[in-house]
């Protein structure tokens, strides 16, 4: 059984209780921390608390010389946070202008509904909801005021991605970011998901402009709910953010509202676990009622199995562990496959991971995927796997000038690729593909590419097989220590590119490396190549 104390670390949980705890409880646990861990090499969960922790600490009379340097922390965390608040004023007043309603969620809603100081809550971004009909109104109304979506284009946003996801960063200038939600939940994606939260928000005013905030009850069931996730930020925020809502609410919180939501997506499991938390390790007043309704609710052996994930880390969890948490929240955000059986949703799922078009497809591509893609069986299953994604894509045209993958948006690169870098884009995961337009030419097309593996001491070689459509056009291998020349060179056959002029390369990376289970830094990925350039050879 997964226990409360499994959430966070030791150096978390005396953080959490130095924030949250009145006075001598307060100090003492700040005089643990401070026995067994050092500023100077703090956390991140550590840090997202610092804010609070020296409010805390002040009002209950501390004089530790450390709390200089915490203030420092806190007046630090102010500054950004006004930053992201004057975009996120703009943001939103484009947005009333177009007459489209928004809810601020998440943290700039805890500032202005619960915390009232910009400096206590650390704001990576400011999450705003939109109703899901007026998606695609609102990706165009931000880009028409100036905002850009990060990493891909309005178009390709709207046509690929809206249906898959519940929000998108864009961003504007330094310091300038949103989160544009469609949807408030990342496990709810139903047309009328949202309805009843747009119906109990309450007024608030933000950076400015009139908005909504969500009642205390829906904004503590989404920040359980977001904070389960492994990734999130907010892992490390919501008990405090739901200790600040109980205590302001006091005794007309509505608990069955709280247990019905959980309910509602499945999530009765993960939601105990972090009612328990908040009443044994904070000591908050969590009614043994409302925890006993969750842990009654019917419950499946894969949220059990899901559970026992959801703190872990992405590096701890496995591909076993991860592929399971990325079933679950597909399962979640079609709302019907939820109540159904696991099994009902692997096609669908597969389908939606790999961007590929009917059941047939799918499973020829997973039973080539199970037996370790062999290049015989690959013209079989890669021939036009993808087609319903190409037909949507405006993909760039190669040229013999190098183009930087930096700069490529989600219209050229299809999947598995990550976050763009300075220089270039690392791929993500075993396969990784790329959609180019060619010129009009006839004849072999020769392709140069500038490229790092990732080849560390602990992870010595990488075998890299680039497919051109459905042919092989080259294999690429690297060495630790060995001289691995950063140009590489392509020929794709004359008659592997079609009439529409679409090249699609395929990086098949075999046993990409994960730098933090090697040992090698904190990077959870799943790397291979570290991409920079490609352009057509003379």
């Amino acid at each position: 059984m997964t226990t409360p104390e499994a959430l966070f670390d030791e150096e978390t949980r005396l953080l959490l209780k130095t924030a949250l705890a009145p006075g001598d409880a307060a100090l003492a646990a700040f005089a643990a921390w401070r026995d067994r861990f050092d500023l100077d090499a703090i956390g991140q969960g550590a840090r997202r608390l610092m804010p609070l922790a020296h409010a805390n600490l002040r009002a209950a009379g501390c004089a530790d010389p450390l709390m200089g340097r915490i203030r420092g922390i806190r007046r630090f965390d102010w500054a950004h946070n006004q930053m992201l608040l004057q975009g996120a004023s703009h943001a939103l007043a484009a947005l009333h202008a177009a007459g489209i309603d928004t809810i601020v969620l998440k943290g700039a809603a805890m500032i202005a509904g619960w915390y009232r100081d910009a400096g206590l809550r650390p704001l990576g971004d400011v999450d705003i909801l939109v109703p899901t009909a007026q998606a695609r109104a609102a990706v165009a109304c931000l880009a028409e005021a100036g905002w850009r979506p990060q990493g891909t284009t309005p178009r390709v946003l709207c046509e690929v991605h809206l249906r898959h996801l519940n929000a998108w960063a864009f961003g504007r200038t330094v310091g300038h970011s949103v989160d544009l939600h469609w949807h408030m939940l990342s496990q709810a994606h139903q047309t009328d998901a949202d309805a009843a939260y747009w119906a109990r928000a309450a007024p608030a005013r933000i950076a400015g402009q009139d908005t909504r905030v969500l009642c205390a009850e829906d904004q503590l069931f989404h920040a359980c709910a977001h904070g389960m996730q492994a990734r999130s930020a907010d892992r490390f925020s919501w008990p405090a953010d739901a200790a600040w809502i109980l205590r302001a609410s006091g005794k007309a919180f509505d608990w069955d509202r709280v247990v019905a939501l959980a309910r509602q997506t499945r999530l009765t499991l993960q939601l105990a676990l972090c009612l328990r938390f908040l009443r044994d390790e904070i000591a908050l007043d969590v009614p043994g009622s409302a925890i006993e309704e969750l842990d009654c609710a019917p419950s499946s052996p894969i949220e059990r199995a899901e559970l026992r994930l959801r703190p872990m880390q992405p590096d701890q969890v496995g591909r076993a562990g991860t592929a399971l948490l990325a079933l679950q929240d597909f399962r979640r955000r079609t709302g019907d496959l939820v109540h159904r059986p696991a099994v009902a949703a692997l096609v669908p799922w597969a389908a939606e991971a790999w961007g590929l078009d009917g059941t047939a497809t799918t499973l020829g591509y997973a039973l080539a995927a199970a037996c370790g893609r062999p290049d015989w069986l690959r013209p079989l299953w890669l021939r036009r796997p993808r087609r319903r994604l190409l037909a949507r894509l405006d993909p760039a045209t190669l040229t013999d000038a190098p183009l930087a993958f930096a700069n490529l948006t989600d219209d050229t690169l299809a999947h598995g690729w990550s976050e763009p870098e300075a220089n270039g884009r690392w791929t993500d995961g075993p396969e990784a593909v790329a959609v180019f337009r060619l010129p009009d030419a006839g004849g072999a097309i020769a392709l140069r590419a500038v490229v790092e593996p990732f080849v560390v001491a602990r992870h010595s070689r990488l075998t890299v097989d680039v497919w051109a459509n459905d042919v092989r056009a080259g294999r690429w291998r690297f060495g630790f220590g060995a001289a691995n020349s950063t140009a590489q060179t392509l020929l794709v056959p004359a008659g592997a590119v079609g009439a529409d002029r679409l090249l699609t390369l395929t990086f098949v990376l075999r046993k990409p490396g994960r730098p933090a289970a090697l040992g090698h830094s904190t990077d959870r990925r799943q790397l291979g190549l570290f991409v920079r350039s490609l352009a057509l050879s003379p």
